[in-house]
């Protein structure tokens, strides 16, 4: 693209400031004659001026930091803050992700930059320069963003550590969340949960909803049961006898969203600190008490130390054994508490997406009814659990052992239609909407364009924008998943190209096959170093759940589709959502 000069941005910005702060001094102070005060007070308004408006003028008019990609034109783009007091309007009224997806289109380009006070930031959804960064480069997480992640406990939290601990303690931890046994577990677990009947708290609840033809809360089911599958993996217990950790984690994420712009939280958000730090010390107590339970049947050898069978087992054995966790009980408290949330809120949901989803497409649920019916028998429907594990209860030891799964993960990973349907769901509604950030650590070329990015450079990378382009898939904004089933060029009425190519870096035509460009876009989970830990569980919790429920249920919803709105508040989640239940009749409950 022509770049001559490309220097790291943040040293020559500081220099500049410098300069131009000691200038603003003598200049007022010896050649006007000022009092020295007066002088002082010009040198302080002057700094903070310089260092928001020199970045902007070094990139975009000297180009002395790289390729200039295409800006969003438009109102809101400040003269000293640019965008910044957009973006924060938009995080606070939790439509982030949708923003940066206007952004996009009004660039007019998959890839574009805007600047958020004297920090350019960079936005890429060209998914060759998307596995090129996360897969290739693999820079380090923007920790100006994700700071606020380490509020509740510990600062060494997982998400926020880097170089060879980060390494050992994802690798540490990655064993039990991809393990056979894990997964099995999770699945029957999961489909014992949905199927319950009687005093079961969510089996139980949704049974009485459907005999009762009273609406049934989404949310409220599939936080409970994505809760009780991440405490099976977690701990071997679906449940902490007199803990309810819901009311926590639907706080703890807002409390986090706004803090995220704030560099001082204990100078300019005292209380909300306080309040984050309070959850946290609940979270660590959590951890405390699990950890007492197991060290006491170790001792009484009801439950063996090795092999580890669940995450604890694993964190325990590497802090008794001199490894990354050892003498850190916060880090430890603080990743326990880490993989407990994000296992949570995600899966649930991207569940409670699926289930609106199938509502309001019951064509689609048909066929995906039609599909797990030969995994899982319609007896079910009628209350018989053969099939399943005996569900574990509430009020069991925190260290019994778990019971061993009549169903394989595999069960639900080799349905080719269900595979369709949960991909596409997390396509047009992923978790993590906003995606992931990243602050590259050298100079990087990107291979859709060749834009040059010096070292320093802030880049975003929303999976909302990126799933959502024309682009990248065929009619975006439907929920077809015969996307990722047929691979045929063109064929049920998809293009080969992305809608049209937008101009651009990141631009032009994408060829292929629908089902290709889809494939390589598709990236909910990150990809690289930093990808997420826990996918092949949250995929085995999200089809378990939805194969119990379709075959057991008819699932539509109590009021308009229009009224389920999307609220990205760190995940992105529905507004309140309720659903009717029809118990299916069989053949052998019709004879």
């Amino acid at each position: 693209m022509g770049d001559r000069v490309v220097l790291p941005p943040q040293p020559l910005a500081h220099i500049v400031t410098a300069i131009s702060t000691a200038a603003t001094y003598v200049t007022a102070r010896h050649l006007l004659g000022w009092p020295a005060g007066v002088a002082a007070a010009l040198a302080v308004v002057a700094a903070p001026i310089v260092a928001l408006k020199w970045p902007r003028f070094a990139t975009d008019t000297l180009r002395l930091h790289g390729t200039v990609l295409p800006g969003v034109p438009g109102d809101g783009d400040g003269w000293l803050l640019g965008r910044a007091p957009e973006l924060a309007r938009a995080m606070a009224a939790k439509r982030t992700c949708f923003l940066m997806t206007a952004w996009r289109s009004a660039a007019g380009s998959a890839n574009y930059q805007v600047w958020l006070g004297g920090k350019r930031r960079v936005f890429l959804s060209n998914p060759s320069d998307i596995a090129h960064v996360l897969g290739r480069v693999a820079p380090p997480r923007d920790m100006r963003w994700m700071r606020a992640f380490g509020l509740p406990i510990s600062p060494k939290v997982i998400i926020l550590s880097a170089g060879a601990e980060h390494v050992a303690a994802r690798r540490l931890l990655a064993g039990p969340l991809a393990d056979g046994r894990v997964l099995g577990g999770a699945a029957a677990g999961v489909v014992a949960d949905v199927c319950g009947e009687g005093d079961d708290p969510i089996g139980g609840a949704l049974a009485a909803a459907a005999d009762n033809g009273t609406p049934a809360d989404v949310a409220e089911a599939a936080e409970e049961i994505t809760l009780r599958a991440m405490h099976r993996t977690m701990v071997s217990s679906p449940a902490t006898p007199g803990v309810n950790f819901g009311p926590a984690l639907r706080e703890l994420f807002p409390l986090l969203l706004p803090l995220m712009l704030v560099p001082a939280p204990g100078v300019f958000a005292p209380r909300r600190l306080a309040r984050i730090r309070a959850l946290g010390d609940r979270f660590r107590q959590y951890m405390v008490l699990h950890e007492a339970a197991r060290r006491a049947a170790y001792a009484a050898g009801t439950w063996p130390r090795s092999p580890p069978r669940d995450i604890l087992d694993v964190l325990l054995s590497d802090s008794d054994g001199g490894g990354v966790y050892a003498g850190d009980r916060d880090r430890l408290a603080a990743d326990f508490m880490a993989l407990l949330v994000a296992g949570v809120d995600t899966t649930a949901h991207s569940l409670q997406w699926g289930i609106y989803l199938l509502c309001t497409h019951p064509d689609i649920q048909a066929r995906v009814f039609e599909e797990v019916s030969t995994v899982l028998p319609p007896a079910l429907s009628e209350g018989a659990n053969g099939l399943l594990p005996r569900p574990v209860k509430a009020e069991a030891p925190l260290s019994s052992p778990p019971p061993s799964p009549a169903l394989d993960a595999r069960t639900f990973t080799s349905l080719p239609y269900l595979n369709a349907v949960w991909k596409e769901t997390l396509r047009l509604y992923p978790p993590a909407a906003s995606g992931v950030s990243r602050r590259l650590a050298t100079d990087v070329t990107l291979p859709s364009c060749g834009a040059v990015l010096p070292a320093g450079t802030s880049i975003k990378m929303p999976h909302h924008m990126t799933f959502r382009s024309p682009q990248n898939y065929p009619h975006p904004e439907t929920f077809d998943p015969d996307r990722w089933i047929t691979p045929v060029n063109g064929a049920n009425g998809h293009s080969t190209r992305g809608g049209g190519g937008q101009g651009g870096c990141g631009g032009g035509s994408n060829k292929g096959s629908a089902k290709g460009l889809g494939e390589n876009a598709w990236r909910p989970f990150g990809m690289g170093p930093g990808s997420c830990m826990g996918r092949d569980l949250a995929e085995v919790e999200w089809k378990a759940a939805v194969a119990a429920l379709v075959t057991k249920y008819e699932v539509s919803l109590a009021g308009p589709a229009s009224g389920v709105k999307e609220i990205d508040a760190i995940t992105l989640r529905p507004s309140q959502m309720l659903v009717r239940l029809r118990r299916r009749v069989t053949e052998s409950a019709a004879a």
